[in-house]
């Protein structure tokens, strides 16, 4: 079983790792973020609210943010 102290640091560093991949697709593809947030998760907003600290990055929406990003950098290169 894992301790909680570590569960909570590995769900910690998950959210990082959405996160940041999401802000580089961001400047990487040129997308806007209210099309991106809108394309996640139908929800236009997202990426500013989450970056103003209106809500926070919640563990099923960056499993949705890294699913996201796997398909269409997956659909890029093919």
């Amino acid at each position: 079983m894992i301790e909680p102290d570590k569960l909570s640091a590995e769900v910690e560093s998950f959210l990082a790792t959405a996160w940041t991949r999401a802000e580089a697709y961001l400047t990487y593809s040129r997308i806007s973020p209210s099309r991106f947030g809108k394309s996640v998760a139908n929800d236009p907003n997202l990426i500013h609210d989450i970056r103003k600290k209106k809500r926070k990055l919640t563990f099923p929406m960056a499993q949705k943010i890294g699913a996201y990003l796997d398909s269409t950098v997956e659909s890029s290169v093919q």
